[in-house]
């Protein structure tokens, strides 16, 4: 049985399907928009902010490129 689509929320880490060890926070939703930001997780699972800009993306962008994690931004909650 298939899964639904993960819904993004404010404070979801993705892990890249691509990119070993690359995540994405996300820290606010518009409709079928996603404001991503790049973040740090350590190996005790804290998550960090990481230098670099934001982006915006589709929810669709998102699902494809990225799988959510257990790991939670805090400060976009």
């Amino acid at each position: 049985m298939n899964q639904p689509d993960p819904q993004p929320a404010p404070g979801q880490v993705w892990l890249s399907r691509y990119t070993t060890g690359m995540y994405v926070a996300v820290t606010a939703v518009e409709g079928d928009r996603v404001r991503l930001i790049p973040v740090t997780v350590t190996p005790q699972g804290a998550v960090i902010p990481a230098v670099g800009r934001g982006r915006w993306a589709s929810a669709g962008q998102l699902r494809r490129a990225y799988r959510l994690t257990d790991h939670v931004l805090e400060s976009a909650r």
